[in-house]
């Protein structure tokens, strides 16, 4: 291009209506992502509402397994009492039982001298 070549000049009106689409464009583009984060913004929300009744149920199965384990470890724990006086009372039978053993089979040693006393005569 020369010197003696110049270029068109544009016409206001043109340049002002260039403008004004350019400025139309980048208005909608704005207005465009302004609605998509609205969009985005309300999911969040929803998304946001699910998680916390999400926690809430988790927090009231929390609460009743915390109940549940406290009772657990109550009855655990009246059990091992349980069993423990069953262990001694088991033990007591037992030496009982090995008494009267003692005495039944001095009993029978009694019964078996007079029976074999009687034989004699």
């Amino acid at each position: 291009m020369t010197d003696n070549d110049e270029l068109p000049e544009r016409d206001d009106d043109e340049a002002r209506g260039e403008d004004d689409e350019e400025s139309r464009r980048k208005l909608d583009f704005v207005l465009n992502q302004q609605a998509q984060f609205a969009s985005d913004a309300e999911h969040m929300k929803e998304a946001a509402a699910r998680i916390t009744g999400v926690i809430e149920r988790l927090t009231n199965v929390l609460s009743t397994l915390a109940d549940s384990q406290i009772r657990t470890e109550k009855n655990v724990g009246a059990l091992i009492d349980n069993m423990t006086k069953l262990i001694e009372a088991q033990a007591q039978l037992a030496e009982s039982q090995a008494h009267t053993d003692r005495r039944l089979d001095a009993l029978i040693d009694v019964i078996r001298e007079e029976h074999d006393g009687k034989s004699e005569d």
